[in-house]
């Protein structure tokens, strides 16, 4: 009869299947050798999964300890995010209600350049702020969403008083309409980054949308 060899992974399937096996040989258990991952030498199976647990545990312990700074970095963000809306909902004269977008977000992050731009707000038409470039609105109307990235599209790289390393792109909307963006630049290539958290960012550009349309006719 021909010996049938068994695979890896048939060996691996079938330990699972019967977790009592090393329990019922005992005497196979005892004789496992295994090596050693950072020498020449063989260990016991047992202390080859004490070797594996303290690794999944000191991993585990590298991973808590980056939720709990996301954590307190959001809380961070969350807390300027709730203090900016308040500020903005403080404004009696409509007509500060742009710098005070913009003025209050250079505040609470001073090592980004804060721009705003507009359109379709009534009140604003004469206003520096209303923006000339068909470029700027053809491309922000067709976001769906904040964009952040080192792509600096048509219209955006004039916004800003030096060339970034990095840039956020919020469009500022009020029931569908496009009023606006609101743009984040920074030095730093890696600030901001095509696969970063939007929560943020889409919920200041839904209350700077929102500000702004008291400007409306």
């Amino acid at each position: 009869m021909s010996k049938k060899t068994l695979t890896a992974d048939q060996v691996a399937e079938f330990l699972i299947e019967h977790p009592d096996f090393f329990m019922q040989h005992a005497d196979v258990f005892a004789q496992l050798q295994v090596p050693h991952p950072h020498a020449e030498n063989t260990l016991s199976l047992l202390e080859r999964q004490v070797q594996v647990m303290r690794q999944r545990e000191k991993q585990l312990q590298w991973q808590l300890s980056e939720l709990l700074y996301c954590a307190d970095e959001n809380k961070e963000i969350n807390d300027t995010v709730t203090h900016w809306c308040a500020n903005l909902l403080s404004v009696e004269d409509a007509q500060q209600i742009p710098s005070e977008i913009v003025n209050s977000l250079q505040s609470a992050f001073p090592d980004l350049e804060v721009v705003l731009r507009v359109w379709n707000v009534a009140q604003l038409s004469e206003s520096p702020l209303q923006t000339q470039s068909e470029a700027l609105l053809t491309y922000v109307q067709a976001l769906d969403k904040p964009y952040c990235g080192n792509k600096l599209e048509e219209g955006l790289a004039e916004c800003f008083t030096k060339t970034p390393g990095s840039i956020a792109v919020v469009p500022l909307r009020q029931d569908e309409i496009a009023l606006g963006v609101l743009l984040f630049a920074s030095e730093n290539p890696e600030h901001f980054h095509e696969s970063m958290g939007l929560v943020f960012l889409s919920t200041l550009g839904q209350l700077a949308g929102a500000a702004l349309s008291r400007l409306q006719d």
